[in-house]
């Protein structure tokens, strides 16, 4: 019997859980319609993941009372194995923000979705 990780996904569409206070804005953003997309708060993430069988995370980079280098560490201590994209404006550290997420979280693959 093939062993499956718990956030294996069929490849046909995407699954996206996007976290933290994006959902109030859910309207406003242009997700792609053929995606299964969820949304949840920051401190449902390690339930919502192993309920479902999510692709890609996607949150802010600061929202509220959490920020991606949570985010990153939590996927990496949940050995999440799909994609962590940070929406955000163009910023001027992303180099270096990028450096300490790499450090904090190695196998998160992690980057950034500049809204501009």
């Amino acid at each position: 019997m093939k062993d499956v990780h718990p956030f294996a996904s069929d490849q046909s569409a995407p699954s996206i859980l996007v976290v933290g206070d994006l959902q109030t804005r859910r309207l406003a953003m242009p997700w792609p319609k053929m995606a299964d997309i969820a949304f949840c708060d920051a401190r449902d993430l390690d339930t919502q993941l192993a309920e479902s069988e999510t692709d890609l995370v996607v949150s802010l980079l600061i929202d509220g009372d959490f920020d991606a280098m949570e985010i990153a560490r939590r996927l990496e201590r949940l050995k999440f194995p799909g994609r962590y994209r940070i929406l955000c404006q163009p910023v001027a550290s992303q180099t270096i923000i990028l450096a300490e997420l790499y450090d904090a979280a190695p196998s998160v693959d992690v980057d950034f979705l500049i809204i501009e």
